[in-house]
């Protein structure tokens, strides 16, 4: 999904130096989910446990960079 390469690809290309191996293989897991759900949860919240962290994180990224 179109929307959703928008979101993680700019979040990644500032995020993935910094992240943890714990919060590597949360997006690991992360990105075996559906875009669909991905994006609902970004722009809605209500992601489950344990991705939540670490969707906060990027809707946060997401909200600076399309929204300033």
């Amino acid at each position: 999904m179109k929307e959703m390469d928008l979101i993680l690809g700019p979040w990644a290309d500032g995020a993935l130096e910094e992240l943890s191996p714990e919060d590597l293989d949360l997006l690991e897991d992360l990105l075996e989910e559906n875009d669909q759900d991905l994006y609902r949860w970004v722009v809605s919240g209500g992601a489950p446990e344990p991705l939540s962290p670490l969707l906060d994180r990027i809707a946060a990224h997401a909200h600076t960079r399309f929204r300033g």
